[in-house]
């Protein structure tokens, strides 16, 4: 298993779709768990949430709900991928409900703190996955620590615990090369 974290902001590009899934044909016989971030869906539940006060609570579950969109609207980009609500144990490519899922199995906090970044994390642990992709908009410095890289705002506050007991390996890609 690989999980893969999409970057929402990654959608705003007009080619990413090809060039992204391009870069995942190399692992086309082993299952590859696609978590997308949120984007400008969940960029608008933010806005909401400071405008409106919904609270962590709130603006948590509705996030999620914003990863769904995300999901739907990288199906009609490849409409070839299923969307899936469980773990798939078949090879190929699939992307996950995230809001069905941690419905599910939740177990991770309800704020702002924990972005995709943490729980395609928490996904990759829980499912054994032998590797995590961060699929991102931006270059990673490569000297940085996981809590560097999270106090420097390239990955979420939770993310470093989230890691914790990772058996995985993490690699990031800068999607805008």
């Amino acid at each position: 298993m690989i999980v893969v974290k999409l970057g929402g902001s990654l959608f705003d590009q007009p080619h990413f779709g090809e060039r992204f899934r391009s870069g995942i044909e190399k692992y086309e016989c082993e299952t590859v768990l696609i978590v997308p971030g949120g984007g400008r869906f969940a960029d608008a539940v933010r806005e909401y949430d400071a405008v409106h006060r919904l609270g962590e609570e709130t603006s948590h579950w509705l996030a999620l709900h914003s990863m769904v969109l995300s999901a739907r609207f990288l199906k009609l980009l490849w409409p070839d991928v299923e969307i899936v609500s469980i773990i798939p144990s078949a090879l190929g490519v699939f992307i996950l409900n995230v809001h069905a899922y941690f419905t599910q199995h939740d177990g991770v906090p309800h704020s702002w703190a924990v972005t995709s970044d943490s729980l395609a994390a928490v996904i990759a642990t829980r499912t054994n996955a032998t590797r995590l992709i961060l699929w991102k908009s931006v270059e990673l410095p490569a000297e940085l620590s996981w809590s560097e890289a999270a106090e420097c705002g390239f990955v979420d506050a939770y993310f470093p615990t989230a890691i914790t007991d990772a058996k995985f390996e993490i690699e990031w890609v800068n999607g805008e090369v």
